[in-house]
């Protein structure tokens, strides 16, 4: 089985703004920003959809051949061919189309934070003061996204309100940082919040295994 792949995908063009731009080079930066932001997230429900289906495929299977189902009876299931075509055209079978996928793990989506003062031409920018801005801001939007994903995670994850409160604290004081941040010294600190947490992950993992703690895989989520 292929393992569950975590997915980051940068999006450099804003999907919200506050307020409609008044001018018309704002108003074609606003399009810029409609036309190519990024549009998985439909994707990313069917693959989730996908995984469902194929959850309760196995389900199935594993319940038939607990009520007794020959393996021939079996087979004969799964060399039947479906309406889907591999890339080189011919008909799949069954036993193809639930083999070999994989699922979603964790997905984040990365940001571009809105700048009010953008032009519609800012993306053919390519001074030195320019890319250096926008590099600093890719690195804080990053964060922003793995903070925001880790602390999903927790809540959707994590059923103590004692772990839960643990955990989120750590990621708060990350966010903290992160918003005060306006030197250079905000990235190291804002990793060191990280590490804290990183360490009490571990910490409760180690506790979950004698009880009371986390599970291997919920330990296994929540390392960024």
């Amino acid at each position: 089985m292929v393992p569950d792949l975590d997915v980051y995908i940068a999006n450099v063009w804003p999907t919200e703004e506050t307020g409609a731009p008044s001018d018309h080079d704002g108003q074609l930066d606003r399009k810029n920003d409609i036309i190519f932001h990024d549009k998985t997230e439909y994707e990313e429900k069917v693959n989730y959809l996908v995984s469902d289906y194929l959850d309760l495929t196995w389900s199935l299977l594993e319940l038939l051949k607990k009520k007794g189902i020959t393996e021939k009876e079996f087979n004969d299931v799964f060399s039947k061919k479906g309406v889907s075509k591999s890339r080189g055209g011919t008909r799949r079978q069954y036993k193809e189309i639930i083999s070999g996928g994989f699922g979603l793990g964790r997905v984040v989506r990365i940001e571009k934070t809105n700048d009010p003062d953008a032009i519609s031409e800012a993306w053919c920018d390519y001074s030195k003061k320019t890319i250096s801005r926008l590099y600093d801001q890719g690195k804080k939007d990053t964060l922003k996204a793995l903070l925001n994903s880790l602390q999903d995670a927790v809540d959707y994850r994590i059923e103590s309100t004692d772990v839960k409160g643990r955990l989120n604290g750590l990621l708060m004081n990350g966010k903290q940082v992160l918003s005060q941040g306006h030197d250079l010294s905000y990235y190291d600190n804002i990793w060191i919040q990280l590490d804290n947490f990183v360490s009490e992950v571990n910490a409760l993992e180690a506790k979950g295994k004698a009880g009371g703690g986390l599970t291997s895989e919920q330990a296994s989520i929540l390392r960024p």
